[in-house]
């Protein structure tokens, strides 16, 4: 089985709002024959996600901190045997994306906005030929009622600005389709590596 990774806030109240919008990502990994890989938490969008997958019939991968463990917040349905405990913050987000063939960002704080940037960077230097055997994975950014609106708009400013170039831009897929979401990531054919030097004068 594949895994998609899904990054989301951890916040009960922030997940009030978008509850429908993490149960249809839920349906459709499932619907599509992937399971889940997420931060192993049960509050927020977090245990959304894992409920409705685990009542789906899907897998889910949870990948946690020992602090978190501490907190008490493990949720209690993900099995023992797929329960991944790194011992920093930094291996959590590296076996995530190891364990993941794609990734969906959802809304979320400070934590979902680091992993959906690192995926970024991930994939902006799995794009050239001599990382070809790190590949870019498809990451798509839901951006209900354009909650990533200020953050696509800070991309945008750094394309802008030369400090990116429209290749990496284009790695990251903004829509507000859950369907499309994991489309995106079904549909996805790898990428070209190209050489691209941001660094150089143009």
């Amino acid at each position: 089985m594949k895994f998609i990774c899904v990054f989301c806030g951890t916040s009960e109240r922030g997940a009030l709002k978008y509850t429908a919008l993490a149960q249809k990502i839920a349906e459709t990994l499932v619907a599509n024959g992937f399971g889940l890989v997420c931060g192993g938490a049960n509050v927020g969008l977090m245990k959304v996600l894992t409920d409705h997958v685990l009542s789906a019939g899907g897998e889910v991968i949870g990948v946690l901190t020992p602090e978190l463990q501490k907190l008490g917040v493990v949720h209690a349905d993900i099995k023992t045997e797929n329960l991944h405990v790194e011992q920093t913050y930094a291996a959590r987000k590296s076996k995530m994306s190891q364990l993941s063939s794609g990734f969906i960002a959802l809304p979320g704080g400070l934590g979902t906005v680091d992993e959906l940037t690192e995926i970024a960077i991930y994939n902006q230097f799995a794009s050239y030929k001599h990382y070809s055997d790190n590949p870019v994975k498809p990451c798509a950014v839901m951006n209900p009622d354009g909650f990533y609106d200020g953050f696509a708009m800070q991309l945008k400013r750094c394309l802008d600005e030369k400090f990116m170039t429209q290749q990496h831009l284009d790695l990251l897929l903004f829509t507000d389709d859950p369907v499309e979401s994991v489309e995106h990531i079904v549909k996805f054919k790898g990428h070209t590596p190209d050489d691209a030097r941001w660094w150089e004068l143009t």
